[in-house]
């Protein structure tokens, strides 16, 4: 399949602003002309099937908090209202200044740790495809370098450590450094996390401060000298440090909300690193769980975090254990068939679901309000998502892409999730798509300023797989 050119995403205006009701008339108003339509339901609202049972879909966030009273307290601070514009530095800002019980400044720490977990992504990933299976010779020798951290996400010990032999003691201090270190973990048997090891990464964050928000380091993290043709220096970062980053956000959520902390893992498990999949806790949340952990996601109840968490190593098995009590996995359920998601019956239901909610927002609140397709849409994405996720984890990458595409399709205004964004980067980069993962990226630099770390890698397999043969392309 040829190549396509990346699909031109809506800008999102920016508030005036900090009180959520306004953002919400504001999404409610702009939403509807930027989706085309794709949250219609594919028949009359009067025929759709109703994709929740009735107790079911009450406990969802967004029906609980379409009554006044219980979406009060997140109206009141101006932490949610950014959070809920996926203005993640914005957001720690008010928090940090106001951080009430904490569970605030720990969310928005947790999905800072997912974002950064997908960007390292993006970095190795592009990393690897340059100059691990499109090498050539004019490639510095130094690269084996990022061509064994790669591998060392994605799981493939063997693979990583080949490939820091390779680099010998080539390259300038700051990469020898911190080869040595990625040395010192797979010498020592490679027991993940390797954090212990990699002191010396260029970029890598201090101390941990709750409230704060590192860099990555001053880009480039190494010049390298090419081998041949003019001799020119290529300037990298080593998306370790974004892995860094990433941890340090994740210990600045427990730091945060302490007794809360298995609601950090569980936010967090479905963006983890490969190779962090398969030992995953799998926690219990604490009973009750606060609606800070749940309002304005895409996940529409406590258990469906806990399936989102099961899924990404279980595949249609999570589907199986949770659809009793988990609003996303009895959405995704009807569309399996046969032990597989099929994701034209998986696109029916994620948008039935969408005007389930709204009909069950309206029947609360006793009126139509603004709020309540921005708020609907959250679960017609969350649905796609979970699909996405139990498809990948089913080894369905076809039908996977499908919904990962159909989901980027509809995470515009407040559904525009950063994380997400960064994960189809991260998943372009694997499949060597670089238009798209450059779109991305470049859409989200100016908020995650520490993603330029990927971006120089992403940069030259753009250069590369257009000056070679034409790259394998997902699905689109």
């Amino acid at each position: 399949m040829s190549q396509q050119p990346p699909p031109r995403r809506p800008r999102r205006p920016r508030p005036a602003g900090g009180a959520l009701l306004s953002l919400l008339v504001a999404t409610a108003l702009i939403g509807p002309a930027c989706t085309g339509g794709g949250d219609s339901p594919p028949a009359e609202t009067s025929s759709s099937p109703q994709v929740l049972p009735a107790e079911l879909l009450a406990a969802t966030w967004p029906v609980r908090m379409a009554e006044d009273a219980a979406r009060a307290p997140f109206e009141a601070h101006a932490g949610w209202a950014q959070l809920f514009q996926r203005d993640h530095g914005q957001a720690l800002a008010a928090f940090a200044a106001d951080p009430g019980d904490g569970r605030g400044l720990a969310r928005v720490h947790a999905e800072l740790a997912a974002f950064y977990r997908q960007a390292a992504l993006v970095g190795a990933r592009s990393a690897r495809n340059t100059w691990g299976e499109a090498r050539a010779a004019e490639d510095p020798a130094e690269v084996d370098y990022l061509v064994g951290v790669a591998a060392a996400f994605e799981g493939e010990a063997e693979v990583a450590r080949t490939a820091w032999t390779a680099l010998g003691a080539q390259g300038p201090a700051p990469l020898q450094a911190a080869a040595a270190g990625w040395r010192a973990w797979s010498d020592g048997g490679g027991a993940w996390p390797p954090d212990a090891a990699l002191t010396a990464i260029p970029g890598a964050p201090g101390a941990v401060q709750p409230g704060t928000a590192p860099e990555a380091g001053v880009m480039p993290h190494f010049a390298l000298v090419e081998r041949a043709g003019e001799g020119g220096t290529l300037g990298l970062g080593d998306p370790t440090a974004l892995y860094l980053l990433s941890r340090w956000h994740e210990a600045a959520a427990r730091q945060a909300a302490p007794a809360d902390a298995a609601l950090v893992d569980l936010v967090l498990a479905p963006w983890l690193l490969p190779v962090e999949v398969p030992g995953a806790a799998r926690p219990t949340p604490p009973t009750p769980v606060s609606d800070a952990w749940l309002f304005g996601g895409f996940a529409l109840t406590a258990e469906d975090l806990v399936f989102l968490a099961q899924a990404r190593a279980e595949g249609v098995a999570a589907v199986q254990q949770h659809q009793a009590s988990s609003p996303l996995a009895a959405a995704v359920a009807p569309a399996i068939v046969d032990g597989q998601v099929v994701p034209d019956l998986l696109l029916d239901q994620s948008a039935w679901l969408g005007q389930q909610l709204v009909d069950a927002m309206v029947a609360r609140a006793g009126t139509e309000a603004p709020f309540h397709q921005p708020f609907a849409r959250m679960g017609t994405v969350g649905v796609l998502r979970a699909g996405m996720i139990v498809a990948d984890a089913n080894g369905q990458f076809r039908d996977a892409g499908v919904l990962r595409i159909n989901a980027l399709d509809r995470s515009v205004e407040a559904a525009a999730d950063p994380v997400f964004l960064v994960s189809v980067a991260a998943w372009d980069a694997m499949n060597r798509n670089a238009l798209r993962a450059q779109e991305l990226v470049h859409g989200l630099v100016r908020r995650y300023p520490p993603i330029e770390v990927a971006r120089a890698s992403l940069d030259a397999m753009h250069i590369r797989t257009s000056r070679n043969a034409a790259p394998a392309a997902p699905v689109h």
